[in-house]
């Protein structure tokens, strides 16, 4: 089957598509609209508290933060340098608004892809929860998921982790996280409460971690496949599903 461009896994990897969503759920359900994927977020709170630790001084950077009641609860458990960033200016706007007297919580309109306004080791830690799996659905979804990965590790401090909260299997997704490009080791499992909602958790080394022959070989096969398919102008929906299903 051809990749059309109003398949809709094809939008969630743009932008207009989450304006959209958020202004028509904000215009449905009110100014203190929120809305948490895969998970309710005070099931995710001892999860981050274990991996950010207890310095409640700590830099964090939460992608994709969309209406999500996560900073708000990481806020409210002493967190005062929490940075949120979403691609949707809309949503922005709105979460601004919202905690615009909670000082040391802050947006920002960012694109996950170019971290460019964050120094190289700027964040004690970040959390990701659907952003990699929405780029999934992006006809550019193979060079954008290795972009994202690139840049939250080159502003993850040494020694620091990267939770991300996915409905991808291992096989779909830890074959980007351990490319040999990342200098950082990727480790997996599935939450106790929900085994369809994966957790990986990488922790940046100060040296490239040690990569499988195999893995390498199946990252690199699966980028030519992809570049081949979009030469031809056309993408096969089936292998995006495939890589997207939970």
């Amino acid at each position: 089957m051809a990749w059309r461009p109003d398949d809709k896994i094809n939008e969630y990897g743009e932008p207009t598509y989450w304006d959209q969503h958020y202004d028509k759920k904000r215009k449905e359900e009110g100014l203190e609209y929120s809305f948490d994927f895969y998970v309710e977020p005070e099931s995710l709170m001892p999860l981050l508290e274990s991996y950010f630790g207890t310095d409640k001084g700590m830099n964090l950077l939460i992608i994709g933060a969309g209406s999500s009641e996560i900073p708000q609860l990481l806020y409210e458990a002493g967190f005062r340098r929490i940075t949120c960033i979403d691609v949707s200016p809309v949503l922005v706007a709105h979460m601004q608004n919202r905690h615009h007297q909670h000082e040391g919580l802050d947006y920002f309109v960012m694109d996950v892809k170019n971290l460019g306004s964050f120094p190289d080791n700027s964040f004690d830690g970040i959390l990701d929860k659907g952003t990699m799996d929405a780029l999934f659905g992006s006809i550019r979804c193979m060079d954008d998921v290795l972009l994202m990965s690139k840049e939250v590790c080159r502003v993850l401090k040494v020694g620091k982790t990267f939770v991300e909260v996915s409905h991808g299997l291992p096989d779909t997704r830890l074959v980007y996280l351990r490319h040999h490009s990342l200098q950082w080791t990727a480790q997996h499992f599935t939450l106790p409460t929900n085994s369809s909602v994966h957790v990986y958790h990488m922790t940046k080394t100060p040296a490239l971690p040690a990569l499988t022959a195999g893995d390498d070989a199946e990252a690199a096969a699966l980028l030519d496949a992809a570049r081949a398919r979009r030469r031809v102008g056309s993408l096969d929906l089936g292998v995006v599903r495939d890589l997207t299903s939970p």
